[in-house]
């Protein structure tokens, strides 16, 4: 079922969907002393807001023909996600597949406003192949904050390139006040109000990363932020108020995992969106069916192939790798990934920024990996063929690294792209890999 190991491991100047020209002047002007100063720039300026080290790599462009077919799969698979949402209540086969934890159940149950099946923002994270097409590995439906950095980056990219360098328009993303902008639109669209001041909601003392950019944001646009933690919602009959202010619209930063060990402290919170009267994008079926990786096995099955527009299905189905349930396989489907460790990924659903994601390749003997492969059963996580990726040097002086393609998705369109490279199998910025800007 997984690609040949060796596909693209020799493919030192990345996905064919790259536009070469463009490229190799993007890379000439990296490599001269001003391009150079930029990436230190932009590497201590978004390290300096995430409080860690963040590197940033040179910039990339897609050809024409490559950005409108990714153009027409993103729209297509937002769709597709936003319906296995709505479908989640009443459809006893994808309910199964999309298992929810118990300690969430009841709050998934309960929650049936439209409104809070949408999903606003996401972002599709795509593996490159070396033939030219593209592979959807997930859909990040939760706070994918890296969106505003590539944005930081491509922006100040543009402005430093020669006049005379044709590269594709600006995408939102590069926008000084878009990350504001788009939750502006989605709340009105969703409440019929704009926000007068919105609530920046996470955990006291947790990761803030893109908070310290929105509030700007928000204030540029006249409109108030502050920050506050979700402990500090109250409900009541007179509406909602956070640390005593009456809020209808909140940006949430919150992580799956801090709110499962939060859930029994946040009950004003989640009947509060719940109802209606506090709008947070996404929702709460958006983000937390939307974001849980389990889609990718609806996504992958035939089976579930009339639950879509077949249009859709046909853009959308070769391009996820076979993806399923580890806890629904059947014992031959289990044995072969027993014996073929090489061939699969294990990924928890819930978690994020690389945690829970087990390669086979990247475990050492077949123990380890049999190990690996009963908690993944019993806890239901998603299994997937492992897929070979392209590599690029991008004009710098190092071996060449696994890349990956990131798209930022509104709505269905894509406001923001992105590439992140390393010399691993995993491409997570949390795990030490390095953010290109592209453009698209």
């Amino acid at each position: 079922m997984a690609d040949d190991p060796s596909d693209g491991a020799t493919q030192s100047d990345g996905w064919p969907g790259f536009d070469p020209n463009i490229s190799l002047e993007l890379k000439a002007s990296g490599q001269q002393s001003q391009g150079a100063q930029l990436t230190r720039e932009l590497t201590d300026r978004i390290s300096a807001a995430r409080g860690l080290r963040y590197r940033i790599g040179l910039p990339i462009a897609v050809r024409s023909t490559a950005a409108r077919e990714l153009s027409r799969f993103a729209e297509a698979v937002h769709r597709m996600l936003e319906r296995i949402v709505v479908l989640h209540s009443h459809d006893d086969e994808i309910s199964r597949v999309l298992a929810v934890p118990a300690d969430m159940s009841e709050d998934v149950c309960l929650d049936r406003l439209p409104s809070n099946a949408r999903i606003h923002l996401c972002r599709l994270d795509l593996v490159t192949t070396a033939g030219g097409d593209f592979r959807a590995l997930e859909a990040n439906a939760n706070c994918p904050a890296a969106l505003v950095y590539s944005g930081w980056a491509s922006a100040a990219w543009r402005a430093a390139l020669s006049s005379t360098l044709t590269i594709p328009p600006a995408l939102d993303h590069e926008k000084a006040t878009w990350f504001a902008e788009w939750f502006v639109q989605a709340a009105n669209a969703t409440t019929g109000s704009t926000p007068g001041s919105v609530a920046l909601l996470r955990v006291s003392g947790g990761n803030r990363t893109e908070l310290a950019d929105l509030e700007r944001q928000f204030h540029e646009l006249g409109i108030e932020a502050f920050e506050a933690d979700p402990r500090d919602v109250s409900f009541g009959s007179s509406g909602v108020t956070v640390l005593g202010r009456p809020v209808r619209h909140a940006y949430l930063k919150l992580g799956m995992q801090d709110f499962r060990h939060l859930r029994a402290e946040l009950d004003d919170f989640v009947s509060a969106v719940r109802s209606g009267a506090l709008f947070v994008q996404n929702g709460q079926r958006g983000r937390w069916l939307g974001d849980n990786k389990l889609c990718l096995a609806v996504l992958s099955d035939p089976a579930f192939k009339d639950r879509f527009d077949v249009a859709d299905w046909d853009l959308v189905h070769p391009r996820i790798p076979w993806s399923r349930s580890l806890a629904l396989c059947s014992q031959e489907s289990v044995g072969l990934v027993r014996s073929q460790r090489q061939n699969y990924v294990l990924k928890h659903p819930l978690d994020t920024r690389g945690r829970g994601v087990v390669i086979g390749r990247e475990v050492a003997d077949s123990q380890a990996w049999m190990g690996a492969v009963e908690t993944a059963r019993a806890q239901n996580w998603l299994v997937q063929e492992f897929c070979a990726g392209t590599h690029i040097t991008n004009g710098e002086d190092r071996p060449p690294y696994l890349h990956d393609l990131a798209l930022g998705v509104v709505n269905g369109k894509i406001v923001g792209a992105f590439t992140r490279s390393s010399p691993g199998l995993k491409t997570n910025i949390a795990l030490g890999g390095r953010l290109h800007p592209v453009f698209l």
